[in-house]
């Protein structure tokens, strides 16, 4: 700690007052950051702030040179030790005569570079790279570090592996892509956006938080805080404190503050809605939510969710201003909600099952959470209904005349807790 000079004058001692009180309060500052309390001492900075590189372009090797499609390899990470590289798609319109958005396409569990998902991306106006995060190409080929699907030490990060892991290197593959993007001539460096799926949706959790270039994102399925309830914490999987306190997406969520736009089914085997829930809610940019029933787990689904384009294009295309939740809550026994635009139809969403929770398929023959219509006030853009005796969790979701589909959060009655 650096003092101030005292000069030799009549204020000496109220000079050495006031630094006796500044060495106290910061003092004080780090006591309750130790002990885990508020503090107003800065977080540290990710581990992807270690490498800074990641940051500015990457080397680049090209496979097909001639577009609008191409593939390419690009530098990924460091991964014990040396350089890897990173295989990818990369489409863009056939033809655009100003720069334009991008969209960085994130694959999920056993997934893959698409280069038909670059290409579908394209065809709606977008830049879009689409990365292979096992560290393969496109023939299955190892060329980057290496991913143990689904093994125990997925979670149970040692402190002197961190770099290596899974996690660190496939979000900096996407932090990487985002930099591909902006070294693009062609790409509105204001205009970058990132969708993910399944453990895309968990990796872009992070890089939302991380990487300050985006500008928009969607994530679908994924989502942080898997060590509290996710499939894995009931299968019995360790959750080291090094995964726990630097990997986990809870970890960076509170930096976003992008509009974020989450889809999820309510009965997801892999994201329960209560991680997902939570996670949403440490943003600090405004998010959306839409959950719904039979939203199957996979990448056709997501594919074909035109929502998903018109929100990304409401925030990144100058398309239609996506619907605002005003408000939305519980009062007495009514589930309540205002929307800033009309409501074209609205469902009341609710179980009646106390271990709706981890609940991830249909149950003997009858559905876990039950959908009954309900009907706007005379403005259409509030929505109230009466929430049956038994039900145990309930949500809205709604949808307007554009057919864009929205949710609100879901509630737990006090007296059914």
């Amino acid at each position: 700690m650096k003092w101030l000079a005292i000069s030799p004058d009549t204020h000496q001692s109220s000079v050495i007052t006031i630094g006796v009180k500044v060495f106290v309060i910061l003092l004080f500052l780090n006591v309750i950051s130790a002990s885990g309390q508020v503090s107003s001492v800065k977080k540290a900075k990710s581990p992807w702030h270690e490498h800074p590189e990641l940051f500015s372009a990457p080397e680049v090797t090209w496979v097909d040179s001639v577009g609008p499609d191409y593939s390419l390899f690009y530098e990924g990470g460091i991964w014990q030790g040396k350089k890897t590289k990173v295989f990818a798609y990369y489409s863009v319109p056939e033809k655009t005569s100003t720069k334009i958005p991008a969209m960085v396409l994130v694959h999920g569990g056993g997934g893959k570079a698409y280069q038909n998902w670059a290409k579908q991306w394209a065809g709606y106006g977008y830049a879009a790279i689409s990365m292979n995060l096992y560290g393969k190409d496109n023939e299955g080929n190892q060329v980057g570090y290496l991913r143990h699907i689904d093994t125990d030490a997925d979670f149970n990060v040692e402190e002197t592996k961190l770099f290596d892991s899974w996690y660190y290197q496939a979000v900096a593959a996407i932090i990487r892509a985002v930099s591909f993007l902006e070294s693009r001539s062609e790409v509105n460096k204001e205009k970058i956006g990132i969708m993910g799926i399944s453990w895309g949706g968990y990796n872009t959790s992070v890089t939302v938080g991380v990487d300050e270039r985006l500008s928009a994102a969607i994530i679908v399925y994924g989502c942080g805080e898997l060590y509290k309830n996710s499939v894995w914490t009931r299968e019995g999987h360790v959750f080291s404190e090094t995964y726990k306190q630097q990997l986990d997406p809870a970890n960076y969520l509170p930096n976003a503050k992008i509009p974020i736009f989450w889809l999820n089914n309510n009965t997801d085997h892999f994201f329960p809605l209560d991680s997902f829930q939570s996670s949403r809610k440490l943003t600090k940019g405004k998010n959306y939510a839409r959950i719904q029933d039979n939203y199957s787990h996979g990448y056709e689904t997501p594919w074909k969710t035109e929502d998903i384009r018109r929100f990304a294009d409401a925030f990144l295309l100058n398309g239609d201003p996506w619907p605002e939740i005003r408000s939305s809550g519980i009062k007495k026994s009514m589930i309540c909600a205002k929307v800033d635009q009309k409501i074209e139809k609205a469902w009341m969403v609710y179980t009646l099952e106390t271990d709706w929770m981890h609940k991830s398929v249909r149950k003997e023959g009858h559905e876990i959470w039950v959908q009954k219509e309900v009907t706007t006030d005379k403005s259409g853009k509030a929505v109230q209904s009466e929430i049956p005796e038994n039900a145990v969790a309930v949500y809205l979701h709604m949808k307007d005349s554009k057919e864009r589909e929205f949710s609100t959060d879901y509630f737990i009655p006090k007296d059914r807790k």
